[in-house]
């Protein structure tokens, strides 16, 4: 199935080009179903795209920013499909080495949309979403290497997973959801001033 699934994947956005990705008549199609389509191919119950299209509105983003930030965040998690379902749909706690396999998704899923034409600046975003601020990251990024768009996408991808229920773990409140990253916020994880508007926005 996961080879079924990226192969959709491959050839739907290899026929999408640079220049279509800024059309407004196909990147509004795309934004309001596709990509909700896709995202939820791995995960039905997630409100990730909800939550970004809060996030590119209240920072005002230009129209093809918010596109591109759109379609990194539901693209981000493609490899994932790299990753033994057996491991992600775990119930019991994971141990340190499948958290270790998990981890790696983004290495595949900057192979996975580098191949993809005219996806470079989507591709730049999706795969730092397990960068941290402090340099503990899959590539070993830190707070020089990362953009305001790629702390906006860590704190968004991180925020979502803990708001959604996993196979070990029920959902966390947003209350909740907030702490904890202004917990990581304070060991220097993640962006303190992002996480106080995220509380404020997403609530």
């Amino acid at each position: 199935m996961c080879v079924c699934v990226f192969v959709c994947f491959f050839f739907f956005f290899q026929q999408k080009t640079a220049y279509e990705i800024t059309c407004p008549d196909w990147s509004s199609d795309l934004c309001s179903s596709d990509l909700k389509v896709f995202h939820k191919l791995q995960n039905p119950k997630s409100n990730i795209l909800d939550s970004a299209l809060k996030v590119t509105d209240f920072f005002e983003f230009e129209y093809k920013d918010k596109q591109i930030f759109l379609i990194a965040t539901s693209l981000q998690n493609i490899g994932k499909l790299y990753i033994s379902k057996d491991i992600l749909e775990k119930k019991e706690p994971l141990t340190l080495e499948e958290k270790e396999i998990i981890k790696s998704y983004p290495y595949y899923t900057k192979k996975v949309i580098n191949s993809i034409m005219g996806f470079s600046d989507i591709s730049s975003l999706s795969f730092k979403v397990q960068e941290r601020l402090d340099g503990n990251g899959i590539f070993n990024l830190s707070s020089k290497d990362l953009s305001f768009k790629d702390r906006l996408i860590i704190c968004l991808i991180i925020y979502s997973a803990l708001r959604e229920q996993k196979a070990y773990r029920e959902a966390f409140s947003h209350k909740k959801a907030i702490e904890i990253m202004q917990d990581m916020a304070n060991n220097k994880k993640i962006d303190e001033s992002i996480v106080d508007i995220f509380d404020k926005i997403l609530a």
